[in-house]
């Protein structure tokens, strides 16, 4: 999640080239926050679905990474 947030931050800086993070930037100087706000959730969103979708595929292709905690 970590990653796509950098990822519009990067774009921002870089207006001229457009994505999700010129479009943030451009709402939030035209006073547009419902805009600049929905479009951070969203990509917050797709952040943490990437996240879990990596972390069942990691389990599925690795079965033994997990760790194991014996009780005594």
């Amino acid at each position: 999640a970590i990653a796509w947030m950098m990822i519009t931050t990067v774009e921002g800086f870089n207006l001229g080239e457009g994505g999700l993070g010129a479009d943030i930037i451009k709402a939030s100087k035209y006073v547009k926050q419902e805009v600049g706000f929905s479009l951070m959730i969203a990509v917050f969103l797709v952040g943490v679905f990437f996240d879990y979708i990596l972390g069942m595929l990691r389990y599925w292709l690795f079965p033994y990474t997990k760790l194991q905690i014996r009780k005594q």
